[in-house]
């Protein structure tokens, strides 16, 4: 039992040295925000602080550049190139708008069209009114909502095309 917890005591403080020496929990939270948030102006200035930080590591950084190019493409003010210029002064950034921007996407990644259906408007504002009780897992990915609608029946096909013949349904099933 003493050579378990002493494992135990060594993979917990080797863990928290990671997360304190690489900034991950001001990382997360910044990418929870990004995700979940819509201030773009705090997101901007907490992305830049993170981006020059030497705690930071590279992937890290770029991950949190391309988040926030995903994220606040359409803005206005967006600062997409003085942040990829910041990044691009520690590693070299893909051109991740041509394969996962707003031209080649199908579906609203981040949630921030407005829903064209009355029960799509009742969720997001429900959705709005519910506190979040942490900070770290606040974010819903995309792919859940996906499956649960298809759970229920209720996937578009015109957002979800298939190819070849019509998939076969069980009987029972719409």
């Amino acid at each position: 039992m003493s050579g378990t917890v002493s494992k135990h005591v060594t993979v917990v403080g080797e863990l928290s040295r990671l997360v304190g020496n690489h900034a991950l929990l001001a990382i997360s939270e910044c990418q929870q925000e990004l995700v979940c948030g819509s201030d773009h102006s705090a997101n901007l200035q907490r992305i830049r602080q993170l981006v020059t930080d030497p705690k930071v590591r590279e992937v890290d950084a770029a991950v949190l550049v391309m988040l926030y190019a995903l994220r606040h493409e359409g803005h206005p003010n967006t600062d997409l190139k003085g942040l990829v210029s910041a990044l691009n002064k520690r590693s070299l950034l893909s051109s991740l708008m041509d394969f996962g921007g707003a031209r080649a996407r199908q579906s609203d990644l981040f949630g921030t069209q407005l829903p064209q259906d009355v029960s799509g408007i009742r969720k997001r504002f429900f959705k709005g009114l519910k506190g979040v009780d942490n900070v770290y897992t606040q974010h819903k990915p995309l792919l859940l909502e996906t499956l649960e609608e298809v759970m229920k029946g209720r996937l578009r096909e015109g957002a979800f095309p298939y190819c070849g013949n019509a998939p076969s349904m069980p009987p029972g099933t719409k």
